[in-house]
């Protein structure tokens, strides 16, 4: 058997695969499979990224469950049962345990999710999902205290990139053409075919046909649609990353953990080549910059709903709050019941708002944060007791012109400190999608896009301005209806620009940090805290994270001198040139 092309590379390919991870070889073999001409490239060895420095779990399908996304789950876990049918030899089965702690679901809603995870797949050689006892456990043993109950259930382990070579050795055994070190340099679409430029190292160019292209390229998928295909046009890519930390062996038996947090965050331990253990998390979407913005598109017409609704209502009921609406619909005991929850839910979320800026001021500063929660929170819960409505009415005018004014300060200052051109950092931002504003496709995997701003902003906004008491509060006390109505558009006209430089800034700082070394931690109190409590461990990290900081700034300010060569090219004419 030969990886190389046994046809000429002028033959069209059906399929041309770009990556040679096991998305790739996968969809090479199925392809082959179903008797079409397949091509495969990959710059590198097989399976030498990410398919050979995984977590080694076949699927997540615990973790697909958690979004209920049951049609997922049952493919996965279908999946599974056949590759573990199909290669025994390089795939063994795993037990995870899962510990049950307050702040988690109840314990019979875990079981029964995990019912469902047993079943729903056809499971038939794995052991099913039990309760264990972690308190007389040896698996309970590793657990910090407070994990009396458990429960374990069952996944896979597979040796990854030996699935890669076995998925593209079958392709090549269903006619299918696999390159290792063919790095494909240009791609382009012609007509129908797709014309294909690849080199090995030391090698000289080859051309090839395909009448479909796969980018299967995994973390380089954005470079090859953007260098290699040469695509202008934006591409709906959604780039996940995850962290992995590999330790010495944490405990003695071989099951893997996965410890569920309240915010929905999963960590888990697993049992790494037998002398290690792996501590991970799953992916995490890579920032949206701008595109949050969409979120608030469904504000002014929220606004307009409770302008001809809400508020001509309210006023003619002549209250002032809606707790005096709902004594008067109601009685007294259902008035002060809402003013305590009302009360309760308020005051956790100002505690939030309060504590942030205290964490700044006790970084910069070096005081003690319960000491600048008190600064802060004292004076502002006096100042509104006292104050009442104009009170607080006449902060938030002098609030947003200092917010719009240390916005504003701030965006010069990154602007006029940024190392490189500012057109080259927003093209390099762009490039990464922060500046993409307007996402108008119907695809439900998108968090933001134009239309959940318009559906779920819209209907988020009218739970929050027309029931939260420290909104309704403002058009109540208007003097009439016309101005409560005038009241609730200009927060409309206001919100969307002012949350867009917020975003903007954002991504400025994210440019600025790109190309200027950033510190490990930016809270200095913490940062000696750590330091002198783990002054090797801190130490070691912070070689490793000043290497990686330097790599990356040195490549963006490559990136910014190619932008600026690329420019000069391409605004110099024959005319300019001395001599023409």
């Amino acid at each position: 058997m030969s990886w190389r092309a046994s046809s000429s590379p002028a033959e069209p390919f059906d399929v041309a695969v770009l990556g040679g991870g096991i998305n790739g070889a996968g969809i090479a073999r199925d392809a082959a499979g179903r008797g079409l001409s397949v091509v495969l490239f990959e710059k590198d060895d097989l399976g030498g990224g990410t398919s050979a420095n995984s977590t080694k779990l076949i699927h997540g399908g615990l973790r697909y469950l958690e979004h209920y996304e049951f049609r997922l789950v049952r493919e996965a876990l279908i999946e599974r049962e056949i590759l573990l049918g199909i290669a025994p030899h390089i795939i063994w089965p795993l037990r995870f345990v899962l510990p049950h702690h307050p702040g988690l679901r109840p314990a019979w809603l875990l079981r029964l999710g995990l019912f469902l995870y047993d079943h729903l797949g056809g499971r038939k050689a794995l052991p099913a999902t039990r309760r264990i006892d972690l308190t007389q456990s040896p698996l309970g043993a590793p657990l910090s205290p407070g994990h009396a109950i458990g429960f374990e259930y069952s996944d896979c382990w597979v040796e990854d990139s030996r699935l890669v070579l076995l998925n593209a050795k079958d392709a090549a055994e269903r006619g299918a053409s696999i390159l290792p070190r063919m790095a494909v340099t240009s791609a382009r679409r012609e007509g129908a075919l797709w014309h294909i430029t690849a080199e090995a190292p030391h090698g000289q160019p080859a051309a090839f046909l395909a009448r479909t292209l796969v980018n299967a390229a995994g973390p380089f998928v954005g470079e090859v649609q953007d260098g290699v295909m040469g695509s202008n046009q934006p591409a709906r890519l959604r780039l996940v990353k995850g962290s992995h930390i590999v330790l010495p062996r944490l405990y003695d038996h071989d099951r893997a953990y996965i410890f569920q947090n309240a915010d929905g965050r999963i960590i888990f331990t697993i049992p790494y080549e037998r002398d290690f253990t792996l501590i991970g998390t799953t992916g995490q979407g890579a920032t949206d910059g701008l595109r949050f913005v969409q979120f608030y598109f469904g504000l002014p017409i929220a606004m307009v709903i409770l302008g001809v609704t809400i508020v001509p209502f309210l006023h003619g009921a002549k209250v002032y709050t809606a707790y005096e609406f709902l004594e008067k619909r109601f009685d007294a005991k259902t008035r002060s019941l809402t003013s305590f929850l009302f009360l309760l839910s308020r005051g956790m979320s100002c505690g939030t708002i309060i504590a942030a800026p205290s964490v700044v001021l006790s970084a910069i500063f070096g005081w003690d944060i319960t000491w600048c929660v008190a600064l802060i929170g004292i004076p502002t819960v006096v100042y509104t007791v006292l104050g009442g409505v104009q009170a607080v009415t006449w902060a938030d005018v002098k609030q947003m012109v200092v917010i719009v004014g240390a916005l504003l300060a701030i965006v010069v200052v990154l602007i006029m400190r940024m190392p490189v051109p500012l057109d080259n950092a927003l093209e390099i931002a762009g490039a990464t999608g922060r500046l993409r504003v307007f996402d108008f496709s119907f695809n439900l995997s998108e968090t933001y896009t134009f239309w959940s701003g318009i559906l779920g902003g819209t209907f988020l906004m009218l739970s929050y301005f027309g029931t939260d008491q420290s909104q309704v509060q403002r058009y109540l006390a208007a003097k009439s209806v016309g101005e409560a109505r005038s009241s609730l558009l200009m927060s409309a006209y206001w919100k969307i620009p002012l949350q867009a430089l917020i975003l903007l800034i954002g991504v400025l700082v994210f440019l600025f940090y790109t190309f200027t070394p950033a510190p490990m931690l930016f809270n200095p109190q913490h940062s000696a805290q750590v330091q002198q409590q783990e002054p090797a461990t801190f130490a070691a990290l912070e070689a490793r994270y000043s290497t990686a900081i330097t790599q990356r700034t040195a490549a963006a300010r490559e990136a910014s001198a190619d932008i600026d060569n690329g420019t000069k090219a391409a605004t110099t004419s024959p005319k300019a040139r001395p001599g023409a």
